[in-house]
């Protein structure tokens, strides 16, 4: 395999979880130390069966890991789908720890700030959209005051008198349409 067709992210991801499942990740009341992830096993009783789930981590960082390097595209798929489930149970915990430990005033100042935030970004994009209309208004009434300002090209007049143009035009026969596409294939060639 070339190293330029190992998939360096996936590596890079791969490894960063299967490191960080040693390291700490939480700390408990009733736990004098930070624990890291894989000893969630020993305080499952106090914290809950699901994360057993934990032991899932290490797995996917060393699978994702390998596939880096023997199956690139598998590792896109499997770091795709892994990262959404470990990325979802995180905030999911996250938002689990702040309903338990937090209050009504938090979450209503919490959704008052995304409003704010969306609101924001609404008025923003409504003023960048105004502006660039009335841009394009500026621009389109310079464009029109410069041909208004500028000369008109001069076009060479035909003169054609007035006894040239009969007053009504003969009709024409089948004889004569012949004879005018006839001449006129002439022209073609």
């Amino acid at each position: 395999m070339k190293l330029k067709e190992i998939n360096w992210l996936a590596m890079a991801a791969g490894l960063m979880i299967l490191v960080g499942f040693f390291l700490p990740w939480v700390r408990i009341e009733s736990v004098p130390e930070a624990i890291a992830g894989w000893q969630l096993g020993i305080y499952t009783p106090k914290l809950g069966d699901a994360y057993y789930a934990a032991y899932a981590v290490p797995v996917l960082g060393a699978l994702l890991a390998v596939l880096a390097v023997k199956k690139p595209s598998w590792a896109s798929v499997l770091g795709v789908a892994s990262g959404a489930a470990v990325l979802g149970w995180g905030v999911f915990e996250a938002v689990r720890f702040l309903y338990t430990k937090t209050f009504a005033g938090l979450w209503l100042s919490l959704a008052g700030a995304a409003l704010m935030f969306v609101g924001g970004l609404i008025t923003w994009k409504r003023g960048r959209s105004a502006k660039k209309e009335a841009k394009a208004h500026v621009d389109a009434a310079e464009a029109i005051e410069a041909a208004r300002a500028k000369p008109a090209a001069k076009t060479p007049r035909v003169e054609v008198a007035n006894e040239d143009i009969p007053d009504e035009l003969p009709e024409l026969t089948d004889e004569d349409m012949n004879e005018l596409d006839e001449a006129l294939e002439g022209l073609d060639e």
